[in-house]
């Protein structure tokens, strides 16, 4: 059904009609509501991962500075929460979070952006 219903869409999309827009106005009207489902979709993708980011929990956990991981702390605690390992959970003192596996991406994108600053923690603490 829905290799069907797909192929209906991209037939729409690349008929005559849709390709050929010429009036301003549709023009125009197609434009934002493209522009506006796709920033619509980035505020969702980025509120759904930022809700229980298991990153911003791990850095912001009450662990000693000696015995904290600083290098992909929060992609080890969702791997943690997945394999139902309490004690790396206990280890980093911080909750994980709902669905770790839809927060495992976006805790490694932001664990990979805070890299350089977590090398330099674990090389200087």
């Amino acid at each position: 059904m829905s290799c069907y219903c797909h192929s209906r869409l991209r037939n729409f999309l690349n008929s005559y009609a849709v390709r050929n827009i010429t009036h301003p106005v549709l023009i125009r009207c197609y434009r934002t509501a493209v522009i506006t489902f796709k920033n619509a979709l980035y505020v969702v993708v980025c509120i759904i991962g930022l809700l229980g980011c298991a990153t911003f929990k791990s850095l912001n956990a009450e662990v000693p500075l000696y015995e904290r991981d600083f290098i992909y702390s929060g992609t080890r605690l969702d791997w943690a929460a997945l394999q139902n390992d309490n004690v790396t959970i206990r280890k980093s003192k911080a909750e994980p979070p709902s669905y770790p596996l839809v927060d495992l991406p976006f805790s490694f994108a932001m664990d990979s952006v805070f890299l350089p600053l977590a090398i330099s923690a674990e090389i200087f603490h």
